[in-house]
């Protein structure tokens, strides 16, 4: 499964696997940094590497999502997309 969290509030759902690309596209230029879930070891969070020096607008609801799975607390900036909870889903991306 695949979540996007985007600034304004919406969230978007997916029932696949996460590639790389499509993580990528989703978090937007320059490109994605990955957020460690402590509490959530079989999902993956992932958000703008420069989201805040690009001035995108902060993510309230993606960066409450990532702290209730165990991420550091912190205001991300932009998409917040986050991976891997589908039933038999091994952590991780996959090949595009």
């Amino acid at each position: 499964m695949i979540a996007l969290y985007t600034p304004d509030g919406s969230v978007t759902m997916r029932d696949r696997p996460a590639s790389l690309n499509e993580v990528n596209e989703l978090v937007g230029d320059p490109g994605m940094a990955i957020v460690g879930l402590a509490g959530a070891p079989t999902m993956m969070g992932f958000v703008n590497d420069s989201g805040h020096v690009a001035g995108l607008p902060r993510n309230l609801f993606g960066s409450l999502m990532l702290v209730a799975l165990g991420a550091r607390m912190h205001p991300y900036a932009g998409p917040v997309v986050i991976t891997g909870w589908a039933l038999g889903s091994v952590p991780g991306l996959v090949e595009a």
